[in-house]
């Protein structure tokens, strides 16, 4: 059976990607900051009637190494293998970049970019020790084009 990390996998396009690819017959691992949220994906996708791949979920922030190196020996552990790895875990402040604090600055570059980085990171070795694997790398059109109160955003997807 076919393995996916989706990042950013509780809300929006991620965990609507979870559902697919579970539907689809892909085990998926799940992650995202908040563990309510990753249970709660979890049992969802598990629980749905035509689900022919099975969910875990993985508490991860995925700006901090040690996190996301963590979540990939879970996937490793318990399905022996990752196939794709979806980078979609993202976030923005709207405001004015006169307003935007170093804090929110660093959040945005560390989740959006960072977390990107170490995934890859920490997944292509298992990807190149099976010579085979994908990596979608999901972003906006916002890292082509600056939008009004998302400088930070925008330069994060660059």
């Amino acid at each position: 059976m076919t393995t996916a990390i989706i990042t950013g996998s509780t809300k929006g396009i991620g965990k609507s990607t979870a559902i697919a690819l579970a539907k689809n017959g892909f085990n998926v691992v799940i992650c995202s900051r908040n563990q309510k949220q990753v249970e709660q994906t979890v049992n969802e996708i598990n629980s749905l009637a035509n689900t022919k791949g099975l969910a875990i979920g993985y508490k991860c922030d995925t700006s901090k190494p040690s996190d996301v190196e963590n979540l990939v020996k879970l996937a490793i552990d318990k399905f022996g293998k990752i196939d794709v790895l979806i980078n979609n875990a993202g976030i923005a402040f709207y405001k004015k970049m006169i307003d935007i604090t170093f804090d929110d600055w660093s959040n945005t570059i560390n989740i959006n970019l960072t977390g990107c980085f170490l995934f890859c990171k920490y997944v292509l070795p298992y990807m190149i020790k099976n010579n085979s694997g994908t990596i979608i790398n999901i972003s906006s059109g916002a890292g082509k084009m600056g939008f009004p109160k998302l400088s930070a955003y925008c330069a994060s997807l660059g």
